[in-house]
C-alpha cells in the first residue's frame, strides 16, 4: 500500500519506520527537516520538507496514488486541513487523523474524518489497568472469604477446635497463608 504520513514527530516517525519495514511504500511530509532526519539512513521511504498542506508538496509526495493519508502532527488544525484536502480534493480512499486535544474530537466527527486519539487511548489503557488491579483484589477477598467460610463450617462439624474464636483465627490464617503462599499453615493432626 502507498501511505503518506503527515508529521514526523515521535508518532509519525515510529509509524513510518514500522510501516516501511512491513513492506509498505511510505512518504513522510514535515515542515521541520530535523524531524525528517530522525528517520535515519535505513528508512526506505521518501521524505518531503515543506508546509504539510501545500498542494505541490502533496503532489510530490504522491497524494494522487495514495491509499492512505495519516495526518499525525500534534496540531489539530493542521491535521484537519490535510485530511479535508485529501478527502475533498484528491479522494484518498482512507484518511486517519490524530486528535491532539480530545475536547476537539467533535470537529473531526462533524467533518466525518476518521481519528485516533493517543491521549484518550492512554487514558483508557490506564483505567483498564487500574480496574484489573481492583478485580484482582476483589477476587482475592472473595476467594479468601469463601474458603474461610467453608473451612469454618467443615471444622465446626468435625470438632477439631473447641473454641470458635481459635478455630476462626486458625482458619483465616491458614487460608490466607495458602492463598498468598507467604507461609505454612498448620492444622492439628486430629
Amino acid at each position: 500500500m502507498y501511505i503518506i504520513i503527515v508529521g514526523c514527530g515521535r508518532l509519525g516517525s515510529t509509524l513510518a519506520k514500522e510501516l516501511s519495514i512491513g513492506g509498505h511504500d511510505i512518504s513522510v511530509i514535515d515542515h521541520d527537516g530535523e524531524k525528517l532526519s530522525v528517520l535515519g539512513s535505513g528508512f526506505n521511504g521518501s521524505r518531503f520538507k515543506g508546509v504539510e498542506y501545500d498542494n505541490d508538496r502533496l503532489l510530490k509526495a504522491g497524494i494522487k496514488q495514495a491509499d492512505y493519508i495519516l495526518a499525525v502532527t500534534s496540531d489539530d488544525n493542521l491535521n484537519i486541513t490535510v485530511s479535508l484536502i485529501a478527502k475533498k480534493i484528491y479522494n484518498v480512499p482512507r484518511i486517519i487523523a490524530r486528535v491532539g486535544d480530545p475536547s476537539r474530537k467533535y470537529i473531526y466527527d462533524m467533518l466525518d474524518i476518521e481519528t485516533i486519539c493517543p491521549t484518550q487511548l492512554g487514558v483508557e489503557i490506564l483505567k483498564r489497568k487500574i480496574s484489573e488491579k481492583n478485580i484482582e483484589t476483589q477476587s482475592f477477598f472473595i476467594a479468601t472469604f469463601l474458603a474461610s467460610t467453608m473451612a469454618v463450617l467443615w471444622l465446626s462439624r468435625t470438632g477439631v477446635y473447641a473454641d470458635a474464636v481459635v478455630m476462626f483465627r486458625r482458619v483465616v490464617y491458614n487460608v490466607l497463608s495458602a492463598h498468598t503462599t507467604t507461609g505454612f499453615g498448620s492444622v492439628y493432626a486430629r
